[in-house]
């Protein structure tokens, strides 16, 4: 995992993580692109007039894995627009200040894809199931808190797995299977994984 943290300011503001309650899935939108891309997107999204945006994570094409905040921080990775937040999002994310605010209750993902169908690489896909596997693991949600940024927005992402709900389904299953049963960090192949997210979740950026 490579951690390349978003400068403190308005696409990240520091302010602590509630109870995590999801885990979010997107998809890059542009296809071909790169997580030090997304990064510097999201550093644009700072500047005064623009709406902030940001995200925990992002996977390459090549499976790698990206860190750009703490779990423990919130993150502006799934913004409503004008549609609004659906029944979904406003029953799970409802808050007594800022009312339905998804930001500091969710672990988001955008993950890099080839082409305009969005479709992942086996790559970044296997790359997701092992970092959803750990959110779910060391956050304890069942798989219906395993989510699409279509299921909080309404908005189509990531577009492939709106548009073929079956492998929606499947890559959920696939996570909620490498979860199952498992102790502290004791799958082979994801003790790296875990270890540098405990550590990172802990470290001053």
């Amino acid at each position: 995992m490579i951690y390349l943290p978003l400068p403190k300011g308005r696409a990240r503001t520091g302010e602590p993580m509630r109870k995590v309650l999801a885990f979010v899935v997107h998809y890059a939108g542009a296809p071909g692109g790169h997580p030090r891309g997304m990064w510097h997107h999201f550093v644009s999204t700072a500047a005064p007039g623009k709406i902030p945006a940001s995200s925990h994570y992002a996977i390459a094409l090549d499976g790698e894995l990206y860190r750009f905040i703490p779990e423990t921080e919130e993150a502006f990775t799934h913004g409503a627009g004008a549609a609004g937040y659906t029944a979904f999002a406003r029953s799970l994310f409802i808050d007594a200040k800022r009312g339905v605010y998804p930001h500091d209750k969710s672990i988001g993902v955008e993950v890099c894809h080839p082409d305009a169908s969005g479709i992942f690489t086996a790559a970044s896909r296997r790359a997701l199931v092992e970092l959803g596997a750990s959110v779910v693991s060391r956050h304890r949600l069942e798989r219906w808190q395993v989510v699409r940024h279509y299921d909080i927005t309404a908005k189509l992402c990531p577009k492939y797995y709106v548009e073929h709900p079956v492998e929606w389904e499947r890559l959920r299953d696939d996570i909620m299977r490498a979860a199952k049963g498992r102790t502290f960090w004791s799958f082979a192949g994801m003790g790296a994984l875990a270890l540098g997210i405990y550590s990172l979740n802990r470290r001053e950026a």
